[in-house]
């Protein structure tokens, strides 16, 4: 009877730690593919900052800001895109009686309410950028106010 015991014990010891291991395997797998998903949305963004048309750089724009809510550790990297991109777009001032475009807009609104905090060595960058008319719309968080 005592060996019955001890052989339930063990099978039952080592069914736990076969689950704990299965456990973190499978918790493992699923943030492989958590950064798998962001790495390819990351992709389709910045290439849609390429695009002739205004609307897919907005949606690539607007794709970048998602990213670096979902992905902290990403945001860095994602401020330094979008500011490249506002330098790249907004090197020449607007032509007379024309605002900033809606993707420079957009991009200096994303920069603008980041959390600072996870900037990392971040450092906004938007030397010779020619803006003039800029209408930040920054609403902090939980504050509803513009």
């Amino acid at each position: 009877m005592l060996a019955t015991v001890a052989v339930a014990v063990g099978t039952l010891w080592y069914s736990g730690v076969q689950t704990r291991q299965a456990n973190e395997q499978a918790r493992d797998d699923r943030a492989l593919a958590k950064e798998g998903q962001i790495t390819d949305r990351y992709t389709a963004a910045v290439a849609n900052l390429g695009e002739d048309k205004m609307d897919v750089r907005l949606g690539g724009i607007y794709a970048l800001q998602r990213i670096m809510q979902d992905s902290p550790r990403d945001q860095s990297t994602i401020a330094n895109v979008l500011a490249t991109y506002i330098r790249t777009h907004a090197a020449k001032p607007p032509a007379k009686g024309s605002s900033v475009p809606a993707d420079v807009q957009a991009a200096l609104n994303i920069i603008a309410a980041r959390d600072i905090a996870r900037d990392g060595t971040f450092r906004l960058d938007l030397h010779a950028v020619k803006l003039h008319e800029v209408d930040f719309v920054y609403r902090r968080p939980g504050s509803g106010a513009a």
